[in-house]
């Protein structure tokens, strides 16, 4: 019987011995497990932050797109309003000479005229 009772003491403290080894294991393991979550929960955060920055960065890259259409927009209209100004200056100069051309020829007219008169008018006072 104590060959036995060895034979169970031994099977006894291998299985105590198994029992520290796998108590251990776990323990690493936990740790283990508890560093990959710290490990993902930074990763995670990591993330969030890059995500917000895209977020950010689209949000300031539409922001400057529709100032950019607005700014376009208000540059045609000042384009279509300059031309339009240049049209109407066109228009008067073009006026404005057809006007002076006619009072030109006016004067020119009065002055032939007047000169016979003048010329008369003259030889008569001598007289």
């Amino acid at each position: 019987m104590q060959a036995a009772g060895g034979t169970l003491e031994s099977k006894f403290q291998r299985a105590e011995l198994q029992v520290q080894g796998a108590q251990t294991k776990i323990s690493d393991l936990e740790r283990l497990n508890d560093e990959l979550k710290r490990s993902n929960a930074d990763l995670t955060h990591q993330l969030e932050r890059w995500q917000n920055l895209d977020t950010k960065g689209g949000e300031a890259a539409e922001k400057e797109h529709q100032k950019r259409v607005a700014l376009e927009f208000e540059l045609q209209e000042l384009k279509e309003t300059h031309e339009s100004h240049l049209e109407e200056h066109a228009n008067l100069v073009e006026k404005l000479k057809n006007r002076y051309e006619r009072v030109k020829e006016k004067a020119t007219t009065y002055e032939v005229c007047a000169s016979p008169l003048h010329r008369s008018n003259s030889l008569n006072v001598g007289f």
